[in-house]
């Protein structure tokens, strides 16, 4: 069996960032400049465009880059993301398949030679 695995970086918010914080301000912020997120519409000689907005690929290219990111307090202070969140590299699978919306995996073999593929099958099961 063949597995593929990446590099993933978890987010986790703090305790403090909980407190002071709406975690939804935190997601938010980074889903805006590292993902992007709808603004507005406007249009131009008759046609409507939509803006999304989003930070340049050099401010959001380095996972350290989410330390350089600011949200606002309920008592209105700026406060940096690289103190409410730590990022962490781990490795998973790349992709999950789905049969029948239930996790399922793909597995590959071959039957010795001299024997079916049935054969093959029903000695495994």
């Amino acid at each position: 069996m063949f597995v593929d695995f990446f590099i993933k970086r978890p987010i986790f918010a703090s305790v403090y960032a909980i407190a002071i914080l709406l975690i939804g301000l935190i997601f938010s912020t980074l889903q805006t400049a590292l993902g992007s997120q709808y603004l507005n519409d406007f249009n131009l000689q008759q046609r409507n465009y939509r803006v999304y907005i989003q930070a340049d690929r050099q401010f959001r290219s380095n996972p350290k880059d989410i330390g350089k990111l600011y949200v606002r307090s309920q008592k209105n202070q700026i406060i940096s993301l690289s103190n409410l969140v730590k990022v962490t590299s781990t490795v998973g699978a790349q992709t999950i398949n789905h049969y029948n919306l239930f996790r399922s995996i793909e597995i590959n073999g071959a039957a010795a030679l001299g024997s079916s593929s049935g054969d093959a099958f029903f000695e495994s099961a």
